[in-house]
């Protein structure tokens, strides 16, 4: 199946109860067809960088972190997570 481009932004508050944010991140990237490892390096990579954005950027505070899931064109994942 071809994918085409599409895409996903998404906010949330900065608790870590959020790191479930990894999971919409493989749902979302299952249209690719990755292997199972894939997958799992993906989230591992997704919950460990949302962790990061916590503890760094907002260590005494509540804040909102943007994790953005984008398909360009040729069926490249791009995945960003800002503070």
């Amino acid at each position: 199946m071809k994918c085409t481009e599409n895409y996903v932004k998404l906010n949330f508050l900065s608790r870590s109860s959020n790191e479930s944010s990894a999971k919409v991140a493989a749902d979302f990237a299952a249209q690719l067809d990755p292997t199972l490892d894939e997958l799992e390096d993906m989230k591992i990579t997704v919950r460990k960088t949302f962790t990061n954005a916590i503890v760094h950027a907002y260590p005494d505070r509540l804040g909102k972190i943007l994790l953005k899931l984008r398909i360009a064109e040729g069926g490249t994942l791009e995945i960003t997570v800002r503070a």
